[in-house]
């Protein structure tokens, strides 16, 4: 049950200028140059891990999310996503990489009768709650890419709690 009644929050000190977008990027191109590692029909997800954030963040932010998170992946989408609930992952930190189209991803009620929130990524950084039914009704035109990292083992009212109190990212 969620205890704050929100479903994402930005991380402005995880934002990326353009240099810094860039050389994720280029990370993203050599990782999928090797081939990816799960594709279904909606996404196709490439390998990755905290090192490819190494010269982008300060080394005790990429500890910090190499700490909290676990499970990464450049994450590809170049249409619709169906409304879903995340299997595994309780929550998620998401870089976008390529997002041209600035598609919305949105939060669906528990029934999937209508959308109760909007997600317009930009080119920010975000925690999203990743338990609540969620998707892109939009068709992109060009690839989506994120880079990714998985909350497994706490809440994401937990760890939405503890960057609100100073905790994370600071």
């Amino acid at each position: 049950m969620q205890r704050w009644g929100e479903y994402f929050f930005h991380t402005p000190e995880l934002d990326l200028d353009d240099d810094q977008r860039d050389l994720l990027r280029q990370r993203y191109n050599a990782q999928a140059d090797k081939g990816y590692m799960f594709k279904s029909d909606d996404l196709t997800c490439y390998y990755t891990n905290p090192e490819m954030l190494v010269g982008i963040y300060p080394d005790h932010i990429v500890n910090e999310i190499a700490e909290k998170f676990t499970g990464y992946e450049f994450l590809v989408n170049d249409g619709e996503v169906d409304v879903h609930r995340d299997r595994i992952r309780f929550a998620c930190l998401a870089i976008p990489i390529y997002n041209d189209d600035e598609l919305e991803l949105e939060f669906w009620d528990e029934e999937r009768k209508g959308v109760i929130e909007r997600l317009d990524y930009g080119h920010k950084t975000w925690i999203m709650r990743t338990q609540t039914p969620h998707g892109v009704s939009d068709k992109a035109t060009k690839p989506r890419a994120f880079w990714q990292a998985s909350l497994h083992g706490q809440s994401f009212d937990d760890i939405m709690h503890q960057y609100h109190e100073g905790k994370l990212f600071r």
